[in-house]
């Protein structure tokens, strides 16, 4: 029976996890020293252990392109900055694993937020650099949000609010809005500036909601001080957004404009973060979202998966741990993707009734509980006494054999007397404490009506536990191209244009063919920066000014659905002399 009460345990906090973006500890410690000049190493503190990751050290050349095509290169660097932001166990030290990553890299830091804790707090560290393509110079500024271990931000995880988005990522996007402003009054910088703001889990999340806001100039009613980013003139196609693994964060309706698509999303599809908030309800992300492979998405799936055990395998080796252990792995034909979205669906019904249900009768409560029991890590006997005794009750309550006081009284009647005795009861009002046993119950009913998918859950109980650690989207980011994340996803498939980058002198122009199925719809081209470069109907691109910008092609149905879109970068090039007429001219 106890083997039996810990596997239905391990599927209610599963559930709980889904709610609060929680995360398990991970196994993978790599080793601190790497003799190869062309990479570093960055620590991860993540819950009991420090990990250490090589990461190659990135190349000028990477950031030579348009910001709004996709480079593997500078994701997965994105994804290794997340990483090492996450707050140092050294409390002397909060940001020293980023600072020594940057500095590794050779860039100047500064790290800002760090320092402060609450429910709704935020920390991004910079790190700039000048970097040099093509004989063109410019500095790369990195604002990479703290993504892990920050403690009672747990909480702002719940703060959902009833506005157009997440009102807990809100907040931190408007602090990191005020952060990046800061930091350009503080740095002043010269000449062209591109900018990098990655993020993971929670900060994916404030990363996707800060980058949508410079694309779309929303970020200016946001400040309280001067508006020092926009004097560093930042164009979009300089302005570089990459989430790992975001739970939906926005309803806004614009999600799909082509500004937002300097925005990548990147995530696992059995990963239970990314489903919370719920689609029901109508949240998503900004710009493009790039699934990683799962068996559910593709047919020959099995090639990748085996590929991607033998990369951590190895890695596992050198580093004298069990990869069994702590990885994951797909033990069912249906994957946890398909699971959880049938099983989420429901939640949102049965657990929430809707989002001002939610709001009204839970959201303050488990920003409590979320806050001060994950984001403080309080210990075992406390937590028993309070949320593990709810989760714990629910358990004994699906068992045949139940506890002889909740067969009696009732599963509420037990709890009531319990919290009151916990901390909750000395913390939280008699309205939060109620919404919190209505959630139990609510919980109870969820599992027992849905045995199939609880059952599917705790088969691939692993999968459930551990596909949300950073190491796992590392590993696959490892192993993976660029040209298979297209394919993953299948945007060659629907639409591919006929060159990546067009290098035009001052009113030159070049036809860009689009190739496509026409049975699926219709091509629609657009110019970021008509002052730069226009485009026709037809696909003919015409350099009209100096710069760079990016033509984008629109696959879109008969229902104005868009079903794929491509992007080419268009450097226009004027001569001394034509760019003086033109200046007289204008």
């Amino acid at each position: 029976m106890n083997k039996i009460i810990k596997r239905i345990l391990s599927v209610i906090l599963t559930v709980a996890i889904t709610l609060t973006c929680f995360a398990m500890p991970t196994g993978y410690a790599a080793n601190d020293k790497n003799d190869n000049e062309n990479e570093g190493t960055f620590k991860c503190d993540w819950f009991a252990e420090s990990l250490t990751y090589p990461f190659e050290l990135p190349k000028d050349e990477w950031f030579g392109e348009s910001s709004y095509k996709y480079n593997h290169k500078i994701a997965t660097f994105s994804l290794e900055l997340a990483m090492a932001s996450f707050k140092s166990f050294d409390k002397e030290d909060l940001d020293g694993n980023i600072a020594n990553m940057y500095e590794q890299a050779g860039f100047e830091v500064q790290s800002l937020g760090y320092e402060t804790e609450d429910y709704d707090t935020i920390g991004v560290s910079f790190g700039k650099k000048e970097m040099t393509v093509n004989g063109e110079k410019f500095t790369l500024v990195c604002a990479t949000i703290r993504s892990g271990n920050y403690g009672m931000e747990w909480g702002g995880n719940m703060r959902v609010g009833l506005g157009e988005n997440h009102k807990g990522f809100e907040i931190g996007r408007d602090l990191a809005i005020g952060y990046i402003n800061e930091y350009f009054k503080q740095n002043k910088i010269t000449g062209r500036v591109k900018l990098l703001i990655p993020g993971y889990s929670r900060g994916a999340s404030v990363a996707n909601l800060t980058t949508a806001a410079l694309d779309d100039g929303t970020y200016v009613k946001l400040l309280k001080d001067t508006d020092y980013i926009a004097r560093q003139n930042i164009a979009l196609s300089d302005i570089y957004g990459y989430t790992f693994e975001a739970p939906q964060c926005t309803r806004s309706a614009n999600i799909e404009k082509d500004e937002y698509k300097n925005i990548f999303n990147l995530a696992n599809p059995n990963d239970y973060v990314t489903k919370y908030l719920m689609t029901k309800w109508g949240y998503s992300l900004y710009g493009i979202k790039y699934n990683l492979p799962s068996p559910e998405k593709l047919a020959n799936y099995d090639e990748y998966y085996d590929k991607l055990c033998t990369e951590f395998n190895s890695m596992m080796k050198v580093n004298h741990k069990k990869a069994s252990a702590v990885f994951y792995d797909e033990e069912s034909t249906r994957s946890v993707d398909a699971i959880l979205d049938s099983f989420i669906e429901t939640a949102a019904d049965v657990l929430f009734k809707d989002l001002d249900y939610y709001v009204e009768n839970y959201e303050s409560g488990l920003i409590y509980l979320a806050g001060q029991y994950l984001g403080k890590q309080l210990g075992a006997p406390e937590a028993l006494q309070t949320a593990g005794v709810m989760f714990s009750a629910v358990a004994l309550c699906v068992l045949p054999d139940n506890m002889s006081e909740i067969k009696s009284n009732g599963i509420r009647s037990y709890l009531a007397r319990e919290l009151s005795e916990s901390r909750v009861g000395k913390e939280l009002t008699q309205k939060e404490i109620d919404g919190l046993l209505e959630l139990v119950e609510a919980v109870k009913k969820l599992i027992k009506e849905n045995k199939s998918d609880v059952k599917a859950l705790v088969n691939q109980l692993k999968t459930v536990m551990y596909v949300h650690q950073p190491y796992v989207e590392l590993t696959w980011m490892n192993i993976i191209t660029e040209k298979e994340i297209y394919e993953v996803n299948k945007q060659d498939d629907k639409l591919t244009l006929s060159y990546d980058t067009l290098d035009l002198n001052y009113k030159s122009n070049a036809k860009v063919t689009a190739t496509y199925d026409e049975t699926q719809g219709h091509v629609e081209w657009t110019s970021f920066d008509t002052s730069i470069a226009t485009v026709t109907d037809e696909g003919i691109v015409t350099s009209v000014g100096d710069g760079t910008t990016t033509i984008s092609a629109t696959l879109v149905d008969k229902n104005g659905n868009e079903v794929a879109v491509r992007t080419i970068t268009v450097n226009a090039n004027m001569s001394l002399v034509q760019s003086a007429m033109k200046a007289i001219k204008d």
